[in-house]
Order: C-alpha cells, then structure tokens, then sequence
C-alpha cells in the first residue's frame, strides 16, 4: 500500500530530515525532440533566479551536493554563453534539512526570494510537503531527485483529482527503479527460484518491494519471493539480516539501500562467501555507484544495478558519448576530484528542461515570456533533449518520461578515454513504456495490467 500523505509527514523528525531517497536513457528513435535555441537573441535585462534545495551535509550529501554543484557549473556554462533568451541565471541554494524547515526555505523562495523555479529535493516527506508550498505561491517547482511518481498530484490518493498546475517531475521514479530490478532478475538470473529483498524501513523502501514485487509475479510467477527485510536508516550493523539472507539461500537479492547503507551492508556481507565472485551464486541488484561517490572502489564487479535516466555508466563506447554528457564527467572529476553521481545528471535534466521550456515560450511569443508563459510550454513542450537523451514531457501529469540502462557493473574498458571506475556491460535497455505507469494511474494496479 502507498503510504497517505499523512503518513509521509509522520516521518518529521530529526532522523526522518535524511532519509527520502527516491537512481542512460533510450528514447524511442521516432521522437524529434523540440528545438531549444531561438532564431535570435533578444536584449532584455531580466534575472532569472534559480532555486535548488538539497541536502549538503551529512549522509543524505552524497546524493545532494553533486546536484548543487551541477547546477553551478551548468548555470556558468549557460550565462557564459550568453544566458537563456539572453537572460543570465543566478543561482540561490538552499540546504534541505526537515520538513517544516524545507518548507519555510519553500516559502523564502517564493515571497522574499522571489525566485522564478525551485529545483531539487531529496526526501520524499519534503517533497510531499513542499510542493503545494510552491503550488499556492504560483512559483514553478521542478521535483527532480526524490522519486515518487505521484508527487505532481493533487491528491496523492486520488488521481482522478489530477496534477497540480506548477509543480512537474523531471525524473524517472521508483516505480521504474524496481521494475528495472524486476527486467534485471529476469535478463541475468532467469533460472533463480529465490529472491531475497532488503529495504530501508521507510516509504522509499516499502514502494521498491511492493513495485518489484508486483513485477515479479508478472514476469517470473514461479519465482519464491522471501519475507522482505527492514533495517532502519543508517543501520551500523546488518549482521542479523545478512544471517537470514544466508540461511535463505537466495539466487538474487534486490536492496534499494542508499548511500552509506548500501556501501556497508555490502562491506558486511561479502565475508560471508554469499555473493557471486565471493565464492557463492546469489546475484546482488544495488546502488553500487555509492562506493564510486565515496571514493571507493567497487569490491567485486558482475552484480547489477537500476539506473536513473543518466549517469556515468552507460553509453560504455567513445563514439555514443554525447558531448554535453561527457563535458559534465569531464569538468566535474576536474573541479571536485571525483565522478559525478546520478544527482548530477538529475538536476541537469531538470535544468535542461526549464531551459526548454523559456525557448519555446519566447519563439511563440516573439518577447521575453512570463513565468506563466513558460509554465505552459512546459506542459506543451512535447519533447527535450539532455545529456544526449530524449526526454518525453507527458501533459496530463506534468512527468518527463525517460527510457534508461540498468546493467552488469563491470570494469571499464582500460581504453576509456573517461577513465570510468566503471561501466554497464552488458546493459538492458528499457523503454518509459516498460518501466512508468500511465499518466495518473496507480503503479500497482498498471502492473497488475501486464
């Protein structure tokens, strides 16, 4: 069951602030994405101020802060090059702490601020609780990190109530994540009969289960799927939920664990001779880019992991590489000393998007356009391109639609001219259509469909 609205702003607190995470694309080949640039420049003099709200401290940073700093080099890039319709954009940041402290940023945003987009937010409480913020303050707010496919609605309850008018979803959602886990088990580990899971003890974790499994029992029917398991964020020590998987014997374990719980539970299971390449058999579907992000190197490669709609993993030959795509890689390892997590990529999407959206409105306009304006090419747009990926702009519940590349974690080629910690190879490449549910439609009850 999806928990209410309620129920997510029930998970206030000093621990909750942390905790909401919601993690290549291949658009289909017909699309022709819609023309981004205007046919001239006008003079104007406006600002457009941007808003992004993440964490940058602590456990929740690692998927935060390359977010905010994607937005700096992007927003340097782009005014450097003259701005967006020839308007310069000013970044505001703003730390993402708890709910009630999201929300009064939300309201700095909008009435002192006076900012013409907010971008960002991790937690999935936060975004629940901000987003109306920005709904009543008639001020765009482009979710793009937090994964939860309902939050453009009116009623996370009741889709029939529609979308909200200014709030739209750049990302793909978690609903795509745990199919993809579902594609993975299928394509790499089609004999298993056992499946194990493990998910933070959250709404975020409740979703994956109930996504994967649903997806499962579709595609695999005959597969037994375990009890899930439910360790609390930041769990130090998962020796007791590592002895139930060990004893289960799973042919495939699914975690949605983030940041320093997926790099730890893993350090904590490999002693016991479990995993593939460890001197056991069991398949692990994870975030493995988090031992990338803390500058580690992946312990043992031949695992598999979901994907966002991009990061650094996938296209793996030279001459797919797109060059915004690899710009971004290539000038962020240089600036910070490490490679850019998914965050990056998620906040350059959305980025990319509002960037879309002003083009469109001032090509039908002929003039600078209001944010109204905007907010309606959005809606309109049809069609973006970001990081050499189409992104597919649903009206009916403002969501941009992204194909992706889960995969084999894999050493990189020792050619690669990025130099890679590491790669997908091979890759399955999913479509929107595989992995996202019909506009305004309950996840399970369209998996149910298949």
């Amino acid at each position: 069951m999806r928990p209410t609205r309620r129920e997510f702003l029930k998970l206030v607190g000093a621990g909750a602030a942390w905790m909401m995470l919601g993690g290549c694309a291949q658009p289909p080949a017909q699309v022709t994405p819609t023309p981004t640039t205007p046919p001239t420049t006008p003079k104007v003099t406006k600002e457009l101020k941007l808003g992004y709200v993440a964490f940058r401290a602590g456990p929740a940073a690692a998927f935060g802060e390359p977010a905010h700093r994607a937005i700096d080099m992007m927003v340097e890039r782009i005014n450097a090059a003259g701005g967006v319709a020839g308007a310069k954009i000013k970044g505001i940041h703003e730390e993402e702490g708890s709910t009630s402290d999201t929300v009064e940023k939300f309201k700095k945003l909008c009435l002192e601020d006076k900012v013409d987009v907010i971008m960002g937010l991790n937690s999935t409480a936060n975004s629940m609780a901000a987003a109306p913020v920005a709904e009543e303050n008639s001020t765009l707010f482009i979710a793009c990190q937090a994964r939860i496919p309902y939050v453009t609605w009116k009623d996370p309850e009741d889709p029939s109530k529609g979308v909200m008018d200014w709030v739209f979803k750049a990302n793909n959602s978690a609903v795509a994540h745990a199919v993809q886990a579902a594609w993975l088990l299928k394509e790499f580990a089609p004999d298993a009969k056992v499946v194990g899971q493990i998910h933070p003890d959250y709404a975020w974790g409740y979703d994956n289960y109930n996504y994967f499994s649903a997806a499962i029992k579709k595609l695999m029917p005959d597969v037994e799927l375990l009890d899930p398991l439910y360790p609390k964020l930041f769990t130090p020590d998962y020796t007791p939920y590592i002895t139930e998987l060990v004893n289960s014997k799973p042919d495939y374990i699914f975690t949605s664990l983030w940041g320093s719980d997926t790099t730890r539970f893993i350090d904590q299971l490999i002693p016991y001779g479990l995993l593939k390449g460890t001197g056991g058999n069991t398949l692990l579907c994870a975030y493995w880019d988090f031992y990338v992000v803390t500058g580690r190197e992946i312990p043992v490669f031949g695992h598999v992991q979901q994907s966002s709609q991009k990061g650094i993993a996938y296209p793996v030959k030279p001459e797919d590489f797109d060059p915004d795509w690899e710009w971004l890689i290539k000038e962020f390892k240089s600036r910070f000393g490490q490679f850019p997590q998914s965050g990056a990529f998620d906040a350059g999407d959305a980025l990319n998007f509002w960037v879309a959206g002003i083009n469109k409105a001032y090509e039908e306009k002929g003039e600078f356009p209001t944010n109204d304006d905007i907010r309606d090419a959005l809606e309109n747009l049809g069609s973006y391109k970001s990081f050499g990926e189409v992104g597919i702009v649903r009206k009916e519940d403002h969501r941009v639609l992204w194909g992706a590349a889960p995969g084999v974690v894999s050493k990189a080629p020792s050619d690669d001219p990025l130099q890679r910690p590491y790669v997908h190879d091979p890759a399955l490449l999913v479509t929107a259509e595989q992995t996202e549910p019909p506009a305004l439609t309950d996840p399970i009850e369209w998996i149910n469909s298949w």
